[in-house]
């Protein structure tokens, strides 16, 4: 990436790789059931 001139700050971490993106009953993203499922597989909790 350095080699195009990509910023390092904007090189993740790490990628996460999901099955399926949750939705809220609205039919949106659901970034917060997102959010605690890294936690819970990072063991944050």
């Amino acid at each position: 990436m350095d080699d195009q001139g990509a910023s390092k700050l904007l090189i993740p971490e790490r990628f996460e790789f999901v099955n399926s993106i949750p939705t809220t009953e609205a039919g949106k993203h659901d970034k917060k059931a997102l959010r605690e499922d890294i936690k819970r597989k990072l063991g944050l909790e």
